[in-house]
């Protein structure tokens, strides 16, 4: 145990997952670091990227909540680890592998490293041990044997998962001595599909000898990435130092994908297509860290984020091509998440789940020509609310006509909107026009004490 601990706290500033560290050049790429919240909490992270005058760190968590000013980090680990044991077989773990079953946490017998070690090929046995899947189309034209990898292509709507669920309940390598045991990843599902592979492990009883890793779409990306290395690095080691066998299965490497031809928005409020990033930086990290950042969500807020990765898939599968009303489309796979309106607020729903009338937050070219235009200029008529800021717009209606209920009498405004909890302070951007040409506002007075802007319920 160190008795001393190097805190960083030259946090420049936070962009979605993402802290960027002045000075710490003494950190190295994939490095996990833990963070010292203000509030006592402690959240991790990892290094994605280390230049002369930044480090930059992914949270693993939110960071909602952070202050610079106050906020700290420190050096966990030099590199990505993870604690490996045999006790972790029948238990389910997250993408960084910490339990996700209410169960204690295991007590590893060693900590691995998840980037893996070098492989000389010319050593390996060449695969010769039929390992049986219970699916005679599989075990007859399309055998698997130890050692080799099996992919299993899906379109839209075909029961991939399905399949998966059933080789992890039903595999076996016929005639050995070795206990067998399976290591499931899935990477970036949704909760639907969560509780389908939980309720399948459970029930059949495949649990008692599987390790089950799940990263779900709303868990950060850097967690995806780190899944599958993690699940490999616990096979090896049942495989290689416990003398078991053991089946890898990897479940949705493709998945949650947009069309080339998809448009985005960067900081400077330009628009571009994604195909083209992608052309431009896959595989090159100097121009993808030149890139300017773009207009992303947080799970809280729209926040501008760095691209931090690109991957640029062939898909042969079903593709769902979305218009908006405002006129914006863009074509995505069924699994992938949209940003739509409820009455909670804003979520994440998968594109399949779309219904004719949802309301979608998409970015809307407009025509803007003489003075720059404010906020409430933008809105138009769009069918929307406006939700306001504190309660300074009541204040003048009230010095203007004496009490609320004069004023909302003066402007046809039913008195229940400015005494209502559930809708106040928020109006349509008409009501908010005429209220501020009676106060003798301008549009650009009003807007800016515009917080938020919401569709559907208020």
């Amino acid at each position: 145990m160190p008795l001393s601990t190097k805190r960083y706290t030259s946090i420049n500033y936070i962009s979605g997952p993402l802290l960027f560290v002045e000075g710490a050049r003494d950190l190295a790429y994939g490095a996990i670091v833990d963070i010292y919240v203000q509030d006592g909490s402690m959240r991790g992270g990892q290094v994605i990227e280390v230049s002369d005058r930044n480090a930059v760190i992914q949270v693993f968590e939110e960071t909602r909540g952070m202050d610079l000013a106050h906020t700290s980090l420190s050096l966990r680990e030099d590199v990505a680890r993870i604690g490996v044991s045999r006790e972790m077989i029948g238990r389910r773990f997250n993408g960084l592998g910490d339990p996700i079953d209410g169960l204690p946490p295991i007590i590893p017998e060693k900590r691995l490293p998840i980037l893996g070690a070098p492989i000389n090929p010319v050593a390996r046995a060449k695969p010769a041990e039929f390992i049986q899947t219970g699916i005679s189309t599989i075990d007859v034209m399309n055998t698997l044997v130890r050692g080799q990898k099996l992919p299993i292509f899906s379109g839209a709507g075909l029961p991939a998962n399905e399949i998966a669920a059933q080789i992890a309940r039903q595999a076996k390598v016929l005639g050995e001595a070795e206990q067998f045991s399976v290591v499931f990843g899935a990477m970036g599902i949704t909760q639907r599909e969560a509780a389908f592979f939980i309720h399948e492990f459970e029930s059949t009883g495949a649990l008692a000898r599987s390790v089950v890793f799940m990263n779900l779409a709303d868990d950060p990306t850097i967690e995806r990435l780190m899944t599958p290395r993690a699940a490999l690095t616990v096979a090896e080691y049942l495989a290689y130092e416990q003398d078991m066998q053991v089946l890898v299965i990897l479940s949705d490497m493709t998945n949650y994908c947009l069309a080339g031809d998809t448009e985005i928005v960067f900081a400077d409020g330009t628009v571009g297509r994604i195909g083209d990033v992608v052309d431009a930086a896959h595989g090159r990290p100097d121009v993808l860290a030149r890139m300017p950042r773009i207009l992303s969500w947080d799970g809280h807020r729209s926040v501008l984020a760095r691209i931090t990765h690109t991957q640029k898939l062939r898909y042969r599968g079903k593709m769902l091509r979305i218009r908006t009303a405002s006129g914006t489309e863009f074509s995505v796979t069924p699994d992938h998440r949209i940003l739509v309106d409820s009455p909670g607020g804003p979520v994440m729903k998968p594109a399949s789940d779309l219904i004719p009338g949802d309301g979608i937050y998409a970015a809307k070219r407009l025509g803007v020509t003489g003075t720059e235009p404010c906020l409430l200029d933008l809105l138009g008529e769009l069918p929307c609310y406006v939700h306001l800021r504190g309660q300074s717009l009541e204040g003048r209606l009230r010095q203007a006509h004496g009490t609320l209920r004069a004023a909302a009498e003066r402007l046809g405004l039913r008195y229940s909107r400015f005494t209502d909890s559930r809708v106040k302070p928020c109006f349509t951007p008409a009501e908010l026009r005429r209220i501020g040409a009676d106060l003798g506002m301008s549009a650009a007075e009003v807007s800016r004490l515009i917080t938020s802007v919401s569709c559907g319920k208020r």
